[in-house]
């Protein structure tokens, strides 16, 4: 590992979509250096995989934050997203099609793990999008294979490239999906942290590191990605000075679910499928 690694795993965490020339350009390497690079953290396991995130809110669905302390593995299929803290707490996204299903799988993990440290469902919900059965099957495709270019996708599903790379640029522009790197943190040198608040902020954190950040009325949220721990204290220190009850927690280890995302897709062709016969 080298600052050259260390910088595509940071800009991958942040916006894993970027194709490959557009990657290369930012990191100031050749395509050649940066897919002799990648291969050899694939190889060496430093990145475990890929994961396509998709916004529930895009497919009709909801989702909810919830928090516990000492947790262990967990298989549910409405979770979208977890990360174990150094501070043996686990912060989860739940993701559900309706308020009923998010609390009951809240209430199953009430069962099996205690009590709650920290839960939030956002007010703020994306407006669904009128997803067409070619976004759908673009989608599935990249649940299935992450990294696939999008003349991969469109040999898949017989569909020109550049319409492909079209609806790609979209979904992406609007925030629909994201493509994540798994990395294992502990050989990188670098740090995924969480930073919970229940103040109001008016845009003076500016993380250009971002993997997740909800802000409303209610809460601040911010799962961001640094290479330096003096950074990181920077950005909390803004935050306690709002609020003396904030919460840093620093990620040991962390994945991204498709389960629920897989369901909703695989439904809604078949919705389409029903409605052409």
């Amino acid at each position: 590992m080298d600052e050259i690694d260390r910088k595509i795993l940071t800009i991958l965490l942040k916006s894993g979509n970027k194709s490959m020339s557009s990657l290369s350009r930012d990191i100031g390497i050749s395509v050649q250096l940066l897919n002799y690079r990648l291969n050899r953290m694939l190889q060496n396991s430093i990145i475990k995989g890929f994961r396509t995130y998709i916004n529930p809110h895009f497919l009709g669905g909801k989702n909810l934050f919830v928090a516990y302390q000492g947790t262990q593995d967990l298989n549910l299929p409405r979770i979208g997203a977890v990360f174990k803290c150094l501070e043996r707490t686990d912060f989860y996204e739940i993701q559900a099609m309706n308020h009923e299903e998010l609390y009951e799988t809240v209430n199953e993990m009430d069962m099996k793990f205690g009590k709650q440290i920290m839960r939030y469902e956002p007010r703020i919900e994306t407006p669904v999008m009128n997803l067409s059965r070619l976004d759908l099957l673009i989608l599935k495709e990249l649940i299935k294979d992450p990294i696939l270019k999008p003349g991969e996708i469109s040999d898949r599903i017989n569909i020109r490239g550049s319409l492909v790379m079209r609806k790609l640029r979209r979904m992406a522009d609007l925030g629909l999906y994201r493509v994540l790197p798994i990395i294992d943190l502990s050989t990188t040198g670098i740090y995924v942290y969480v930073i919970i608040s229940n103040s109001i902020f008016n845009g003076e954190i500016k993380s250009t590191e971002t993997i997740i950040r909800i802000k409303d009325q209610d809460v601040f949220i911010l799962v961001a990605v640094s290479d330096s721990i003096s950074k990181i204290k920077s950005i909390y220190n803004t935050v306690k000075a709002k609020n003396r009850e904030a919460e840093l927690m620093l990620v040991y280890d962390y994945d991204f679910k498709t389960s629920f995302s897989e369901k909703i897709i695989e439904e809604k062709l078949k919705n389409f499928q029903s409605q052409s016969v």
